[in-house]
């Protein structure tokens, strides 16, 4: 595309659109799900370099090393957390690309059992911001909140289908 002056004579090419690789990301963000669930955890840990900050319902500081999230993960996990419920509860809501090589996505995702809210199920909004490191989608930085699951919607809280974003 060129843009034209007076007299319609080309002056300056137009900066390509950015075209970013949704599926990749997406890719990365199921790898994201499943090791949440205890599917296949490892598969995460090549993509999953982030920093973990996040606040609960009461406004408690949760704070995680990459390492110390990927030990969560990979702790052996039991049925409970990969029924159809739980699984249902993943999702991608929103993805914004920013730049042809990064991509924030608004992530929902549940689990059975969390210790801050008293071994009960929780479901978390994560803002997961995503890199591309030569051509490799990876999740550079993860703020989450959470709030306990079945909570009457306030305003926050987590989408319960698939047509609502929060």
């Amino acid at each position: 595309m060129l843009f034209c002056l007076a007299g319609n004579a080309p002056t300056a090419a137009a900066a390509p659109p950015l075209v970013a690789d949704y599926a990749g990301a997406a890719a990365t963000v199921q790898k994201y799900f499943d090791a949440n669930h205890g599917i296949n955890a490892e598969a995460l840990r090549p993509y999953f370099k982030a920093t973990l900050k996040g606040v609960g319902p009461d406004g408690t500081l949760a704070m995680r090393s990459p390492e110390e999230f990927m030990d969560i993960v990979t702790a052996p996990k039991g049925a409970e957390f990969r029924t159809p419920e739980m699984l249902a509860m993943d999702k991608i809501l929103s993805m914004e690309q920013t730049s042809k090589n990064t991509i924030l996505c608004k992530v929902q995702v549940a689990t059975p059992s969390y210790p801050m809210n008293g071994g009960d199920p929780v479901v978390f909004t994560d803002f997961l911001s995503l890199i591309r490191v030569q051509e490799e989608w990876v999740i550079a930085s993860k703020v989450f909140a959470w709030v306990p699951m079945g909570a009457p919607f306030d305003g926050y809280g987590y989408a319960e289908d698939n047509d609502m974003t929060v």
